[in-house]
């Protein structure tokens, strides 16, 4: 709390400020007079001494007293004056452009000035008035005369404002007009618009008398708004009305059209252009033409200035030249999309040729194929295509007749006779391969191409005679025993065997199985067309002999030396070398070597070249490196490149490296024993091997193919990230998640299926019986959650060796913390990556909808018995999708459960029956619907604002052109949001979770055709409601032809997803 001074000094006192003067002269006056008293008092004593008169004393003295008080009065006025000119001035700054304020102001401060009381007299006062009125009077004028000048400046721009409105909202009329006859109402609009320019005009001249605006200004206003609207008009008229892209004599009519509008002049009879025209226009005659010029001329103004008319010329004739631009670009675009169709057809029409099961097309079928760029029929494309079907059929004789007749000479000469006509088809091939590869195409459904599969099928059928083989497989052996050679695929995949070091079972399986087949086909001590040397075929004959008596690794270990005689050699110089690497090379290891380069190149990624990278490697990997210089390029940065995220941790850093390096000694291994060529190298043969070895095995790896994967199982390294050529992402194209999830939903579906006992054996190893039922049914719930926790992996099934079918197994993580794949029966369960789950059990889609809110009501449930879950699992889900059959559900279930309620079960009191608990979830599910779209809407807000604006600015032509930037995007937006509204209308009450991408689509579909192409009454709505997104994107697809704008409706099928991967719910 503040205490009081002391001093009697009033604090904030609530005075007026025009009353501290007045005070303080008052103040002055009565010090004075006192002084003055006192004087006085002193001079009557002097007078008493000197003897004057007192009453004379006091006269005098009063008058000096009086001549002392109008001297201060004076000076009062005049300091009041030089206060009065400091605050006019201020006055008239602030209130430049206000009149009114500005004279009420001085009104007041004057006013309060005189009735303070200051001026003792009228005539200090009158003068002070007069002083007051001087001031005001002198400023006033200019004030008033800026105030009507803003007057006058607001009034112009409101009109120049108005006409620019008036401006904008006539062209958006004229360019709306579809019909000819709609023109006299669009220029009786007009003609009000002029009358409205006009009038605000001449309102503005008599409200500003004063204004210095000249006619010629008043006279633009009207002349640019006439220009604009001629403008309009005869663009659109001539382009948008009388040009048509599927008539091209529309173009000539509108160069004439303009020709005569320009002159001013009509077509006269004998014009021989003029009866060209007639006849392309199906007997239009020339006053038709002419009526047509005319209706120009009356709804454009006809006393432009010539300036202007030779800009409206320049103008219309660029927009008819624009016009007809546009016309060519739309056909070229038909033109290469029909190209484009035919060439893919054509392409597939061509690699048919080259098998001998495919029946070549008819004539009529080539002829649709004979299209050239310009989407014109091209005869010499149609005999280049008949004479490669005349070519083949001769072809195909010649393999019909061999397989009849085993005459393989004479059907070489009829090859080398037909070579010629051969070659455009089959491309440069020796006549021995080309009739081979026939032969095995003819009756075995392409299956000669796939090597693993013949290998596996007749590999099986020799050793067990009795196993049933694919017939097509059985003719292929037949035409190996017959001609003695194999299908190239199979020559190809015996080679590849010459380069496989067999580290697994499958490779020597296959060994094994190429083996019998050979021997089994074309015999023992026979090549055919395997090698020219007949180094694999020996070698294949030995591998069948030596497996039955020295078992498969001795005859694995054999075949790499016959394939490969340096092999012997390699093994002793690779062991010799591991050994030198693990005892004399330890000042300098591996690992300490990859992990210099490794960190260089995470360090580079973060543009930091830190001095531990050249510092902390030695010399000899830099030297062997290049590492002196700092740009390009450089070791490992393949592996690290674009993984910035990685650079979060030192325990992070070591995962992924530890990955890395695995690969890098995989690799070091397989070539340190390629740098010495003796088999007793000297201690400084072995260190400069080591050297080299390093060096090339880090070149190597740094040109590799590699990619990091979270899915794929490393034994190593279960958990985190694996360096690998084979990431199941990469192979598939699929991200981690998608494949995550889909990898799942596939493992969940398959144990769905197994008896409870077998998932408990398999993945508890203990039967149901004896397993904790909590971690059992908590497996069962967070099932989903495997892959996203590191517990669920993909390990490559090594039989399906082509990188475009590899399937893969499902490893999952056991409770006992071991890996075990996901078995069906005795055998790994094999799963080849696709996206069904993803499309088809979405969580946004009914059935996850559907899942989601039983899943709820099952965990409110005490159940632990895992059948009885599953049971009652059925049950709702039943009841759910046949809500009608609610009371016999009801009856049945209690019939079957009869001690539910009891302390087995948690019921909530509010529902006794099942019939209510369905009718319970039943009302939850509108209001999932809406959550989960709400939620939908929101993750995919800042994508869908970004699509459309990117798609409407490139494909929405109703933008009117005088739009800057910003108020295109206004208008986008107003539209948008009017496009919504109609959207709602129609799929709000629809029942489904929509995409927002889908959402867009149809959206866009309404903007260009109308809510009535996919509204309710559509079999789209039908398809979208029932969540059959192909069918709905194929009826997207018909309505094709609909759509000006091709690529407008391509872009919305891209949008809407391509169709191998739109699933059918």
């Amino acid at each position: 709390m503040v205490k009081p001074s002391g001093l009697k000094i009033g604090v904030n006192t609530q005075t007026n400020p025009l009353e501290r003067p007045i005070q303080a002269f008052v103040n002055q006056v009565d010090k004075n007079n006192q002084m003055k008293l006192d004087n006085l008092d002193n001079k009557i004593a002097e007078a008493k001494a000197e003897n004057k008169n007192l009453v004379d004393i006091q006269n005098e003295q009063r008058s000096a007293l009086e001549k002392a008080q109008n001297g201060m009065y004076d000076n009062i006025l005049t300091s009041s004056k030089i206060e009065l000119t400091d605050f006019e001035t201020e006055m008239s700054n602030t209130y430049f452009d206000s009149p009114l304020l500005y004279e009420s102001k001085m009104q007041e401060y004057v006013q309060t000035k005189i009735n303070s009381g200051i001026f003792p007299n009228t005539e200090r006062a009158l003068k002070y008035k007069l002083k007051a009125q001087e001031l005001t009077k002198s400023s006033l004028k200019k004030i008033t005369d800026n105030h009507l000048t803003k007057i006058e400046n607001t009034s112009w721009d409101n009109i120049t404002r108005y006409s620019n409105i008036l401006t904008t909202k006539m062209r958006e009329q004229i360019f709306s007009i579809t019909d000819l006859r709609q023109l006299p109402e669009h220029l009786s609009s007009y003609s009000n618009s002029i009358v409205e320019l006009e009038e605000s005009i001449g309102k503005f001249i008599e409200a500003n008398p004063r204004s210095t605006k000249t006619p010629a200004e008043y006279q633009i206003i009207l002349d640019q708004y006439r220009e604009q609207h001629d403008e309009a008009m005869l663009e659109h008229v001539l382009t948008n009305m009388i040009m048509n892209p599927n008539f091209p004599e529309t173009e000539e009519l509108a160069d004439t059209l303009y020709n005569m509008w320009q002159s001013g002049t009509l077509l006269e009879n004998d014009d021989a252009k003029v009866n060209r025209i007639v006849a392309e226009l199906n007997g239009q005659d020339k006053n038709v033409i002419n009526d047509l010029r005319k209706l120009l001329d009356k709804h454009t103004y006809d006393e432009h200035t010539i300036d202007t008319k030779l800009r409206l010329e320049s103008k219309i004739k660029k927009a008819i030249q624009n016009k007809k631009s546009e016309f060519v670009a739309m056909q070229n675009e038909s033109n290469n999309f029909m190209f484009n169709e035919v060439s893919k057809r054509k392409d597939v029409f061509l690699n048919q040729l080259t098998d001998m099961s495919v029946a070549p097309p008819d004539i009529q079928e080539i002829k649709s194929l004979s299209i050239n760029k310009k989407g014109q029929y091209d005869q010499n494309i149609f005999d280049d295509l008949n004479d490669k079907v005349y070519a083949k059929n001769e072809f195909k004789k010649i393999i019909d007749n061999v397989l009849v007749t085993r005459d393989v000479t004479t059907a070489l000469n009829d090859i080398e006779n037909l070579k010629d006509k051969l070659e455009p088809i089959f491309g440069t091939t020796k006549p021995e391969e080309l009739l081979y590869e026939a032969i095995f195409q003819t009756d075995t459904s392409g299956i000669n191409t796939d090597a693993p599969r013949i290998i596996n099928e007749l590999a099986l059928g020799y050793q067990q005679p009795n196993q049933r083989i694919n017939p097509a497989v059985e003719t292929l052996s037949n035409n190996i025993k017959t001609f003695g050679v194999f299908p190239k695929s199979m020559v190809d995949f015996g080679n590849r065997l010459t380069t496989l070091s067999f580290e697994s079972d499958i490779d020597k399986q296959a060994l094994i199985s190429m083996a019998i087949i050979k021997v089994n086909t074309i015999g023992k001590g026979k090549s055919g067309n395997l090698d020219k040397d007949g180094s694999l075929s020996e070698a294949l004959d030995t591998v069948h002999e030596l497996v039955n008596t020295h078992g498969i690794d001795f005859a694995v270990e054999r075949f790499k030396t016959m394939v490969n005689p340096d092999f012997a050699d390699q093994k002793i110089r690779k062991d010799l070398m591991l050994d030198f690497a693990q005892t004399r090379f330890k000042s300098n290891d591996l690992r300490e070597e990859f992990s210099d380069a490794f960190n260089g190149a995470i360090a580079r990624t973060n543009l930091i070249d830190l001095p531990f990278y050249f510092y902390g490697a030695t010399d000899i990997i830099k030297s062997g490196l290049g590492m002196e210089s700092v740009r390009g390029e450089r070791t490992l940065d393949n592996i690290v490149k674009y993984k910035n995220t990685f650079l979060i941790g030192t325990s992070k850093n070591l995962s992924i490296e530890n990955s890395a390096y695995q690969v890098f000694e995989d690799i070091f291994y397989n070539k340190v024993g390629g740098f010495i060529n003796t088999n007793n190298p000297s201690e400084y043969q072995k260190q400069k091997a080591m050297e080299d070895a390093i060096v090339a095995s880090l070149n190597e790896m740094s040109s590799g193919d590699y990619q990091w994967s979270s899915l794929l199982y490393n034994p190593d390294q279960p958990y985190g990230i694996t360096l690998t050529r084979m990431s199941p992402e990469s192979m598939t194209g699929l991200d981690t998640q998608t494949l995550a999830f889909n990898a799942t939903a596939f493992a969940y579906k398959a144990i769905q299926k197994m008896e409870p006992n077998d998932v408990a054996l398999q993945f508890f190893g203990t039967p149901l019986n004896v397993t904790d039922m909590d971690d059992y049914n908590e497996f069962q719930q967070e099932f989903f959650q495997l892959a996203e926790n590191g517990n669920l992996k993909l390990v490559p099934d090594t039989t399906t060796l082509d990188r475009a079918d590899q399937q893969w197994f499902i490893n999952i993580q056991k409770e006992d913390g071991s890996w075990g794949l996901l078995m069906d029966g005795v055998e790994p369960l094999s799963w080849k990556p696709n996206t069904n789950f993803t499309d088809e059990m979405l969580p946004y889609g009914k059935d996850g909808i559907y899942n989601e809110i039983i899943q709820e009501e099952l965990n409110g449930l005490n159940i632990n018995d895992p059948s009885l879950r599953e049971e009652i699992r059925k049950s709702m889900t039943i009841g759910f999708l046949a809500q009608d059959k609610y009371a016999e559900l009801g009856d049945w279930f209690q019939a079957t459960f009869p001690n539910w309620g009891s302390d087995n079960f948690r019921k909530d009191n509010d529902i006794d029956t099942v019939t209510e608990k369905i009718t319970s979830m039943a009302s939850k599910y509108e209001e999932k619907v809406i959550e989960k779209q709400e939620e939908l809407n929101f993750q995919f807000k800042d994508e869908i604002e970004e699509s459309i604006l990117r798609h409407r600015s490139i494909y929405d032509n109703s933008i009117p052109s005088n739009l800057d930037e910003l108020g295109a995007l206004n208008y986008l937006k107003n539209k948008n949001e009017e496009i919504i509204t109609t959207y709602n209308n129609e799929f709000n009450d629809i029942g489904v979770v929509v995409h927002p991408r889908h959402q867009f689509v149809i959206q866009d579909i309404i903007d260009v055709l109308g809510p009535e192409a996919v509204g309710k009454n559509s079999a789209f709505y039908i398809y979208l409601q029932n969540e059959q997104l192909r069918y709905a994107r194929d009826y997207i697809d018909k309505l094709a032809p609909q759509f000006k704008n091709k690529q407008r409706h391509k872009a919305l099928l891209n949008l809407w997803g391509n169709q191998s991967n739109v699933q059918s719910r």
